[in-house]
């Protein structure tokens, strides 16, 4: 299921209707009073959640979490530029039996590691602003307040607020977020409306089937209009290799770090236009088709694993 910004992933006793509250939300529109989230969503981040519709599912779900199996990947906007362009942070976070601020990283906790991928760097055209709180004074080059960076994320465990405090411990906290970056959210809201924190991509292994085959699934989620429109229209891409006068506030693009090749390209999907002509829509609604039909067929006559693959 897709979860918008600003929705809640479960409910609570008191909740009153479904709107704004994802679970109350499937229990209505798909007539599941079982159904429940396997993992949960900050309520600011939108993206991807599975939902379970019964205990089997949910549980053969839950396995592949503990398991670390379940690949689960982020695209965030951070402060400054990070640096190295791909690492690892490994800080175990405390437990938080309120929604308070955790504050920094504990070193009694649960184990917690984020991997990240730096996809793009992007700048503010009208250059800010000043004040300590925009980052006047001495500071590394990597955060300038100017200098915002597009990470795509992947987690092994998924804590409370996980990408959100570590990246914030690097130094690099998320565009819009109040609770890890309240100096700045004032900001930062000229910017992006919202936190800047979308789950975009899950891979997972069905639930097994009648004779106990298991089928991989993989589903993609592409950016909101409102987070396109913050890298697209509010701030600048700075491809590597070019230049705009060759600095920003004195510091030279040939000292910023350069992406992986293959993540410039995954920005470039991220950015580009989504329109189609006639004849891409005409050939889109023909794939489409195509794969309705052949999942009918293969429901329709019971088909067995090697049976749909050979139909696939």
């Amino acid at each position: 299921m897709f979860k918008p910004s600003g929705w809640a992933t479960c409910s609570t006793p008191h909740w009153e209707g479904n709107e704004g509250n994802l679970i109350r939300h499937v229990w209505k529109s798909l007539n599941a009073p079982t159904a429940a989230p396997c993992h949960r969503l900050d309520k600011g981040t939108s993206g991807i959640v599975i939902v379970a519709t019964n205990k089997n599912a949910s549980k053969h779900i839950c396995q592949q979490i503990c398991q670390k199996t379940l690949v689960k990947q982020y695209l965030g906007l951070c402060h400054g530029r990070v640096a190295p362009t791909a690492g690892a942070f490994s800080g175990p976070l405390a437990l938080s039996s309120t929604d308070k601020p955790l504050g920094t990283c504990y070193m009694e906790g649960r184990e917690a590691v984020t991997r990240w991928r730096v996809l793009g760097y992007f700048v503010r055209p009208d250059g800010g602003g000043g004040g300590k709180a925009r980052g006047e004074g001495k500071s590394n080059s990597n955060d300038d307040p100017q200098w915002f960076s597009l990470v795509q994320v992947q987690i092994d465990h998924g804590r409370q607020h996980q990408i959100r405090l570590h990246m914030a411990s690097l130094g690099h906290p998320l565009v819009s977020d109040a609770k890890y970056n309240a100096s700045r959210v004032r900001e930062d809201m000229e910017i992006c409306p919202r936190l800047f924190l979308h789950a975009c991509f899950l891979r997972c292994m069905l639930p097994p089937d009648e004779e106990g085959a298991q089928e991989p699934f993989s589903v993609a989620c592409r950016l909101p209009a409102e987070l396109k429109h913050t890298l697209s229209n509010v701030l600048c891409w700075r491809r590597p290799g070019t230049t705009s006068n060759g600095s920003v506030n004195g510091s030279s693009d040939k000292q910023m770090p350069v992406p992986l090749p293959e993540a410039n390209r995954l920005c470039e999907c991220l950015l580009a236009s989504e329109h189609l002509s006639v004849d891409g829509e005409e050939s889109l609604h023909a794939s489409r088709l195509v794969v309705r039909r052949r999942d009918d067929f293969v429901h329709r006559f019971g088909c067995n694993g090697a049976e749909k693959a050979e139909v696939q």
